[in-house]
């Protein structure tokens, strides 16, 4: 195609070419993401080099062929979520500016992945790149870049309506990948041993954060003296904790399973020390209620839902950037000015 093209000789770009495919076998190996955005950028020039796009299927490592650029594309945005979940996880977060590279990892990830659903339509072509699947570890990825805002919430003890709405939106987005991933489009491209440990935990997070909500509006009610619907919130933490503790007994540890939990230890020692607070909390604010304020405590049907706010988004990557792309190995095949036209028309 080269030759074709351009009418000269496709052996004078043997190194370019070599380098290339170099940087697609270790692209996921390396510890930034430089090298797989500079991939990206490369996608135009590729399209007139490469007639069949080859990649291996994340879940089965089977081998996925197409003559479609859009499948290099979305693999190396793929390839950018899975690399910036990696750092994310990676990040122990025990203080604010590890949170902070935590999250923004994390939203990295979500950009990626929800710029591969836009871009692309993957059905019939690569099973792990399906828009349901896609949409499903996008979630996963905003809510765990909102979890890293929960912990800052916390670390500064904002006001507790403010980490309830917060927490009730990690709360949501949980349930929703969680439901996600129980599409039959899904289970069908997932292999079983992700599907039911991913969709349990998702459940667990849900219902976990879920409490959380209950907690910091209890928290707020009684801040404000309203002590009847603060305790009607705690009973509400308490139960939802209750079925947390009882779905995470079938969730793997971290150690077996690689999949993200909170900072700290594993989601079910997470989940025990919760569970023992928010019980101490109801009965010592019982007991208060009884000897001295009286009041009367309401349904859990009355109490007003919690409003979710999410603080976090998708963040993109500039692959123009001279300081992210690093040099252009096609630079003397096609200009990158004419490349760069060539996308804008």
């Amino acid at each position: 195609d080269i030759e074709r093209h351009y009418h000269t000789s496709p052996d004078l770009y043997k190194k370019e070419l070599n380098d290339f495919l170099a940087a697609r076998k270790v692209k996921i190996r390396v510890n930034t993401c430089e090298a797989l955005i500079a991939t990206f950028r490369r996608r135009l020039i590729l399209q007139l080099i490469m007639p069949v796009f080859r990649r291996c299927d994340a879940f089965t490592g089977g081998i996925i062929e197409a003559p479609d650029i859009g499948l290099e594309e979305a693999s190396t945005l793929y390839n950018v979520a899975a690399l910036h979940s990696i750092l994310g996880v990676k990040e122990r977060r025990p203080d604010a500016d590890s949170m902070k590279v935590a999250c923004t990892h994390f939203q990295c990830a979500a950009w990626a992945l929800d710029a591969i659903n836009e871009r692309h339509s993957m059905v019939g072509v690569s099973p792990d790149l399906t828009t349901q699947l896609i949409r499903a570890l996008s979630m996963i990825m905003t809510a765990q870049a909102q979890e890293c805002i929960v912990e800052k919430s916390v670390l500064d003890d904002r006001p507790a309506n403010i980490t309830a709405k917060l927490t009730q939106y990690l709360a949501q987005t949980y349930e929703n990948a969680s439901a996600e991933l129980s599409l039959p489009s899904v289970i069908a491209n997932l292999p079983a041993k992700y599907q039911k440990d991913w969709r349990r935990r998702c459940q667990v997070k849900g219902v976990y954060y879920g409490s959380l909500a209950a907690y910091y509006s209890g928290q707020n009610e009684e801040n404000n003296k309203m002590y009847g619907r603060a305790i009607a919130w705690f009973q509400v933490a308490v139960q939802r904790i209750g079925e947390a503790e009882k779905l995470v007994k079938d969730v793997k540890d971290l150690a077996e399973q690689p999949f993200p939990v909170s900072p700290g230890g594993p989601l079910r020692n997470n989940i025990q020390h919760v569970s023992s607070v928010f019980q101490t909390k109801l009965t010592a604010l019982i007991k208060d209620n009884d000897f001295i304020y009286h009041e009367t405590v309401p349904s859990a049907d009355s109490l007003e839902q919690v409003k979710p706010a999410c603080l976090v988004k998708g963040v993109p990557f500039d692959h123009n950037d001279p300081e992210v792309r690093g040099p252009d190995i096609f630079q003397s095949l096609v200009p990158m000015k004419t490349l760069e036209a060539t996308s804008i028309y």
